[in-house]
């Protein structure tokens, strides 16, 4: 799996080759036939890993807001998400390359798609308790706007585009906090 992320992040989804793993795990490719009948089996089994540690990350940080009660700020839902998911993109480049792919329809869309569902629903729960005036449609929204723009921030990171990745989280959590401030003070519903 280690090989696969290697080839992913230097050649991109449509770079990865059961052969090519093969070589650089220094193993017969015949071997990962016994765990993968197909390149695309391996993809999913890549793309499983890094859902089950996005979900994990997901659920501590709910976890972790509802710990701090009614003193609970527009800034820790921000930081107490998007630091965990920071460290995440830059352990894990290739899952970049992996759900930019997605868009294009490879076999791990579906469970994407599912990913990011997942952490638009615990942004809403977390979001009621800062902001009971939004209807569940306003949640959604508001969940879904701060998933896409954290995403294209941390995917800047570990992309490496920005020289000064700590520069680039306070960026992303002042721009955050403030949208989310904004939305849970004016009741506009």
């Amino acid at each position: 799996m280690a090989s696969a992320e290697r080839i992913i992040v230097e050649r991109g989804v449509g770079g990865l080759q059961l052969s090519q793993v093969a070589k650089r795990a220094q193993t017969a490719q015949g071997s990962l036939y016994q765990f993968f009948a197909s390149r695309d089996e391996m993809l999913i089994a890549l793309h499983e890993r890094y859902a089950a540690l996005l979900e994990a990350v997901a659920f501590q940080a709910e976890t972790d807001f509802s710990a701090l009660g009614a003193e609970a700020a527009p800034g820790d839902l921000v930081r107490l998400l998007l630091n965990p998911m920071a460290e995440f993109y830059l352990e894990h480049p290739a899952y970049q390359e992996i759900r930019r792919d997605a868009t294009r329809g490879n076999p791990t869309k579906t469970r994407e798609d599912l990913i990011d569902n997942l952490i638009v629903s615990v942004m809403g729960r977390m979001l009621t308790r800062l902001a009971p005036h939004l209807s569940s449609a306003r949640r959604r929204l508001v969940s879904s706007v701060m998933l896409d723009t954290g995403d294209a921030l941390l995917s800047r990171m570990a992309l490496g585009e920005e020289g000064d990745n700590a520069i680039l989280l306070i960026e992303a959590e002042l721009m955050l906090e403030a949208y989310l401030i904004r939305v849970t003070e004016v009741p506009t519903d």
